[in-house]
């Protein structure tokens, strides 16, 4: 269930018009300066002041596909509680390591045991595996690694625990569906494992306890059809109430459905709504000065590179009902505060980061095969259908993002 804030708006696309302007107006005003969207051919094009739907400290409100107010930091807040949560399968070709930190305290320096890791599948790793937090694997295929997993935290499967050769090391409770196959084991909690579940170890298991239990393990992240956040349904709502603030920018939703030549745009505070956004020989760059929410009826598709940057006191919530297409680098976000970026995807298919880049954001995309290339490092957090690596990759789950409710207005 999606948070909302508010009761529930008229059926009318006039009355959820009103009733969404009703709530943002009770919002703190923005004090960002005028800024400028800048399209080939046509030049700098003044901004004017922000719009009065903003609020001061990274949330705005949209509508829910029923039409009701819907603050994306509730959302963002719901959908972001793990470093990772992956739909199907999480395949991994090397070293895989994934812990946290607070950018409300600065930047990425000593890792925090807040990482969890949350698979509904199975999970397969041809290296080592460090997670600095929990790790949930509810496949019945279970847990198959190389080397050395390293939990801080507790950790889950539905299947087997398998590394013949392999060294486990669980700072928390250990519960397993299915038979335990390793070199080494230790638990500094309590194991629980099925009385029919072998427990075969070389070296002697060090286990604070052990308790012969059956063992379920759910699905820990919310997958199915009713559970995803409804992306094309939210862009279809605000689309319908027509409270976008396109005018702010001297655009209209169809502006950039066929763009050429370097594309930059710079967003003041407000939310900002095409049809689809297509640049078919050249990049496009987003800088964010305040507090934004840009809704994509469609695809992005940018046949160079991609580049959303935040400058100081920017916020970002981009909501994309179909796809994004980058042929380029993609680089979204800030590293340093990657809770203020949240990239929602409605589409079915595949993102490629092998390609130079930066991800300093929190993905939902979980319709979404997420394929990142050796040495990978993401700041924020990742929701996707399946993650597959092609070498070593890093994830730093920004925790500040599980406050973001804090900032939404309150209703009238």
């Amino acid at each position: 269930m999606i948070p909302r804030v508010g009761g529930r708006a008229a059926a009318s696309a006039l009355a959820l018009a009103a009733a969404l302007a009703g709530l943002a107006a009770a919002a703190q005003g923005c004090t960002q300066a005028d800024t400028v969207a800048v399209l080939p051919g046509v030049g700098a094009i003044d901004a004017g002041p922000a719009a009065p739907a903003c609020v001061a400290d990274g949330a705005l409100l949209l509508l829910d596909p029923a039409g009701a107010p819907l603050c994306t930091g509730a959302q963002a807040e719901a959908a972001f509680a793990h470093a990772l949560c992956a739909c199907a399968e999480l395949t991994t070709s090397d070293a895989f390591a994934a812990d946290a930190f607070d950018s409300a305290s600065g930047p990425y320096d000593i890792p925090q045991a807040s990482g969890d890791v949350a698979v509904n599948g199975d999970v397969q790793a041809n290296g080592s595996l460090d997670v600095r937090g929990a790790l949930t694997s509810a496949g019945a295929g279970g847990i198959r690694f190389e080397d050395r997993l390293a939990v801080d935290g507790p950790l889950r499967g539905g299947g087997v625990l398998e590394a013949a050769a392999g060294r486990v090391e669980v700072t928390g409770d250990a519960e397993l569906a299915a038979a335990i196959t390793l070199a080494a084991l230790r638990v500094d909690g309590r194991l629980r494992l099925p009385e029919s579940a072998a427990l075969q170890v070389s070296e002697a298991p060090e286990l604070g306890a052990l308790e012969r239990a059956d063992v379920s393990v759910a699905p820990p992240c919310a997958c199915a059809e009713a559970e995803r956040i409804d992306v094309a349904g939210e862009v279809a709502a605000f689309a319908a109430s027509g409270a976008h603030d396109d005018a702010l920018l001297g655009l209209t939703p169809a502006s950039l459905s066929d763009a050429s030549g370097a594309v930059a745009l710079e967003l003041p505070c407000g939310r900002f709504l095409f049809d689809r956004i297509q640049v078919d020989d050249g990049g496009l760059t987003v800088r964010v000065a305040g507090t934004a929410a840009l809704l994509v009826a469609s695809d992005i598709t940018v046949a160079g590179d991609l580049r959303i940057e935040l400058l100081p006191g920017g916020a970002l919530d981009l909501l994309i009902a179909g796809n994004l297409n980058v042929s380029g680098a993609l680089n979204i976000g800030d590293v340093v505060e990657p809770a203020r970026t949240r990239v929602y995807l409605g589409g079915v298919g595949a993102i490629n980061l092998n390609a130079p880049g930066l991800l300093g954001a929190h993905l939902y995309a979980p319709q979404t095969d997420l394929a990142l290339g050796g040495g990978a490092e993401l700041f924020g957090g990742v929701f996707v259908n399946r993650l597959l690596t092609s070498g070593p990759v890093a994830i730093h789950h920004d925790t500040r993002v599980r406050r973001s409710s804090s900032a939404c207005p309150t209703s009238p």
